[in-house]
């Protein structure tokens, strides 16, 4: 096969699709609340959502679930690890395919907001967590302990949510996507304030949700909660194109993962996008696509 695409949406339902046909391969069904995260490799397919649970699935049946107490915002998985963010501010760690009401062997505490965003850097040597307390932390994998934290003050003691976060360690650059429409470029050390802080003009106040794609490619992909996805310079975010997916107005993007030559876009509206390297598009109609991982295919 072309790899898979595991999506979630507010029907509480999971699906697993062919990345190169967009044929439905699998619907994944468990989930009491909305699924709001999703993993797919060549080992693991895994859903989360807001009512707690983590659930690992194998040719569209579940092997195994997690439960996690806390509603589910964000997930990812490194090697054996299972690294989670919650609406309550925590960072956790799990072993990886582990299901029942297992211990997390790490929790990170900070956060004064929900938890929307957690990547591995550094070889998984580092956890990157974005909140919307405004903050974005980063974190010893191994041992939960705080390395960095980027933060500004909040304006008239409101903080500007952080959707977000791209932690590039070789270029020692920080990208963050905020709800206030703003994209900032932080270089170490963070130092409590951004070195560089701009508005990104094509994105008209709408919230930014997602950073997407690597530095060494001269350009970061950013979505907006009205529907565009916006290329800018890293350093500079200087505007490098905008885009509606379809051509059509989307009624917002609700995700968007890239991998292998594809981004996967989907919608308020129940649309699923997938463009290629070509920018030539494929559509489906779903329901209120939350959450898109694309996956390469299996050994």
């Amino acid at each position: 096969g072309g790899g898979k695409l595991v999506t979630g949406g507010y029907d509480n339902i999971g699906k697993v699709w062919d990345l190169a046909t967009l044929r439905e391969e699998a619907s994944l069904g468990g989930h009491t609340k909305a699924i709001t995260a999703c993993f797919a490799d060549s080992i693991y397919t895994a859903t989360a959502g807001e009512d707690g649970m983590v659930k690992y699935w194998r040719d569209g049946h579940c092997e195994t679930s997690l439960y996690c107490i806390s509603p589910v915002r964000c997930m990812t998985i490194d090697a054996d690890d299972l690294i989670t963010g919650h609406a309550d501010g925590t960072v956790r760690v799990y072993e990886a395919g582990v299901g029942g009401t297992e211990a997390p062997k790490l929790t990170m505490k900070g956060h004064r907001g929900a938890v929307t965003s957690v990547r591995t850097a550094n070889g998984g040597k580092n956890v990157v967590s974005a909140s919307m307390d405004g903050s974005v932390r980063v974190w010893d994998a191994k041992r939960g302990t705080l390395l960095h934290q980027a933060s500004e003050e909040a304006d008239a003691g409101k903080s500007v949510g952080c959707c977000d976060a791209q932690w590039f360690p070789r270029e020692r650059l920080l990208i963050t996507a905020h709800d206030d429409g703003t994209c900032r470029v932080w270089e170490e050390p963070f130092a409590g304030a951004s070195v560089r802080a701009a508005a990104c003009d094509e994105a008209d106040g709408e919230p930014l949700m997602h950073v997407e794609g690597p530095v060494e490619s001269g350009c970061v992909a950013l979505t907006t909660s009205d529907g565009r996805i916006l290329g800018c310079e890293p350093r500079t975010l200087k505007p490098q194109y905008a885009l509606t997916p379809g051509n059509e107005p989307t009624g917002g993007i609700s995700c968007m993962h890239s991998a292998m030559g594809f981004a996967a876009v989907g919608t308020y509206d129940g649309s699923l996008v997938v463009l290629d390297a070509l920018d030539s598009r494929k559509k489906i109609k779903g329901v209120g696509v939350m959450i898109a991982e694309c996956a390469p295919p299996g050994p």
